[in-house]
């Protein structure tokens, strides 16, 4: 070797095919819409930068790439790094990556691979006939009662619906890796359809019980009534309609105004329970009086009612009017719950999905 070459450096070109089997930890928070990155680490493990220093090109040429059906590959680039450990502390002191080993740099190759999977098989296979059947489910629950039975198949519908998301989310389950430690975004949309389908159920059979009591004329309990129709309205700014308030004044139904009396007649009887004292029974004699005039006072209520028979028929045709209005505005109502919790699903779903692209700019 001449001396003007004895102190430079040789540079080397080297090509290798290699074939490798790597295995890496899958993320997979955000199934099906997963993007995975894959780390691989070159290096020497005997020479330092003073003695082997190497480099790479910056993108990975893709050229011969085979596409693979379920990935897809979004980048492949190579990072260079130069390692260094300082020995004058008690403690490492690092400057990108350190190693307790030698005090020259060394360096180190970062092929970062990010591949993403392509969707399209669970969106037909999986999202698009869940899509569908929530909505027949739903649409069920916004159906109208009938008068004439019980339709009892809105709850059919509803337990059949969960039978087949149940089935759906246990297909997505095998074909997920199994993890504890998070929940992925396919498993919160499945848990979600199953917990909308689920509040429609009950809300159904509410609503059918409701009709049940309107077909012979009988009130739901005050305080239903009070919470229904005066407090939860407020809160979903919904109003009761005119027709079931005129009907509420003519017969001195209002919820609000029964439940006042129903609590003021609670009080009054039991402040009349350390008051007053009752009565002493008379003596037999006198009972014995007053038998006769008590049966004609019950035989002349008999012929009043008799012929009262008319207004109380009137009487009991205003009061299954106001049983269908009271239901129609409990199903108004109930349908507006479902509206508003489905809707505050989408815009968690939505908030998820901005996380995930943007994550600088996370909600969560």
């Amino acid at each position: 070797m001449s001396p003007e070459y004895k102190d430079c450096w040789n540079i080397m070109h080297y090509e290798l095919i290699l074939s490798s089997v790597v295995q890496t930890f899958l993320s997979i928070r955000f199934f099906p819409y997963d993007r995975q990155n894959c780390t691989l680490t070159i290096s020497s493990w005997t020479n330092s930068m003073s003695a082997l220093d190497y480099y790479a090109d910056a993108e990975v040429n893709l050229a011969s790439f085979i596409p693979n059906e379920e990935w897809d590959v979004k980048s492949f680039k190579i990072f260079r790094h130069e390692v260094i450990f300082l020995f004058f502390l008690y403690f490492l002191v690092y400057f990108s990556y350190k190693y307790a080993c030698c005090a020259e740099p060394w360096a180190i190759l970062q092929a970062s691979l990010v591949i993403q999977r392509k969707p399209l098989y669970y969106i037909v296979n999986l999202i698009i006939p869940t899509s569908i059947i929530t909505i027949v489910s739903i649409t069920g629950f916004f159906t109208p009662a009938s008068t004439d039975d019980d339709r009892t198949e809105k709850i059919n519908l509803g337990i059949t619906t969960l039978l087949a998301m149940s089935i759906l989310m246990l297909m997505v389950s095998d074909q997920m890796p199994t993890t504890s430690e998070f929940v992925p975004l396919i498993a919160w949309f499945y848990l979600s359809i199953i917990i909308i389908i689920s509040i429609g159920t009950f809300l159904t059979s509410v609503v059918l019980s409701v009709q049940s009591r309107r077909q012979y004329g009988r009130n739901p309990p005050i305080y239903i009534r009070y919470y229904f129709f005066v407090v939860i309205p407020s809160f979903i700014y919904l109003s009761v309609p005119p027709a079931l308030e005129k009907l509420w004044a003519e017969l001195d139904d209002d919820p609000l105004n029964s439940w006042r009396r129903r609590h003021q007649t609670s009080l009054h009887k039991t402040d009349s329970l350390y008051k007053e004292r009752p009565p002493k029974s008379p003596p037999l004699l006198e009972r014995n009086k007053h038998t006769a005039p008590s049966n004609i006072s019950r035989f002349l209520e008999g012929g009043r009612r008799d012929a009262e028979k008319t207004p109380v028929l009137v009487g009991v045709g205003v009061l299954g009017h106001s049983a269908i209005h009271r239901s129609r505005f409990l199903l108004l109502l109930f349908i507006s719950a479902v509206v508003l919790i489905t809707m505050g699903l989408v815009v968690v779903g939505k908030m998820a999905q901005f996380s995930y692209d943007h994550p600088d700019e996370s909600f969560f």
